[in-house]
């Protein structure tokens, strides 16, 4: 059922994954590539539930009259926070004061490199997704990151409306899934696995490479969203069960 499922949706939804991933919406306010790819690091930092993009909004907000881009090339980019309070809230779920270090590495990757896909050739970096942990949040047994799963792909991939090609194309295997709730959810709700699964999630990759083994996450709006077959019904389309 899954190969139904979302094949169906991909084709429906790849013009129009703006309306599922808002801050594409504030992507689109830019005509810079790299302003672009700032917004999108900003937001994976932030990380907020349901795509959520009222943290970035609020960040952009106090760098204001300065684009991204100029922000964060600026001589003093950080300066823009001291009138801020460590316990102002951004956004949704996060203090100011959660995310000041990674922005602050942030900033400082962007004075050391022209941009991302010159982090990545200068590194030689075999698997970008860790490199920016590391460089972001620091040494960690585990390598995984919520908003860098959810937003590398997007800033790598080509080909839809959720593909921006900004960065060198990163190998699937090389690329984390998200491990929300919505996307487990999601892959039981058209039967990738059982309840019984004690890995749902490495169940769920394996079953999209199987679906397209070049660009497997072309599926991940649609899984780390409402579950799939709700939507289906709800475009007013009936579901067979085989």
């Amino acid at each position: 059922m899954y190969t139904f499922a979302l094949d169906f949706l991909y084709k429906k939804k790849k013009k129009l994954f703006h309306e599922d991933i808002p801050i594409l919406r504030v992507v689109k306010m830019y005509e810079n590539d790299l302003d672009k790819e700032i917004v999108i690091m900003l937001q994976a930092i932030m990380n907020e539930s349901s795509y959520h993009t009222g943290g970035t909004s609020a960040l952009l907000g106090i760098i204001s009259p300065l684009t991204p881009s100029e922000w964060i090339k600026s001589e003093s980019p950080m300066l823009v926070f001291t009138s801020q309070t460590y316990n102002r809230f951004i956004g949704n779920t996060k203090r100011l004061g959660q995310i000041i270090k990674p922005i602050g590495r942030l900033v400082d990757l962007y004075r050391e490199y022209d941009d991302l896909k010159d982090f990545i050739k200068r590194n030689r970096s075999v698997c970008p997704q860790e490199d920016l942990m590391k460089w972001l949040f620091g040494a960690t047994d585990d390598f995984y990151h919520l908003g860098l799963a959810r937003y590398l792909p997007i800033l790598s991939r080509r080909g839809d409306s959720a593909g921006l090609g900004l960065i060198n194309r990163i190998p699937h295997k090389n690329l984390y899934i998200p491990r929300t709730k919505k996307v487990e959810r999601s892959g039981l709700n058209v039967r990738m696995f059982k309840k019984t699964e004690k890995k749902p999630f490495e169940v769920i990759r394996e079953k999209l490479v199987e679906l397209d083994k070049e660009d497997p996450f072309k599926y991940m709006p649609i899984l780390d969203n409402k579950n799939p077959t709700l939507v289906i019904n709800q475009m007013g389309y009936l579901i067979h069960y085989y």
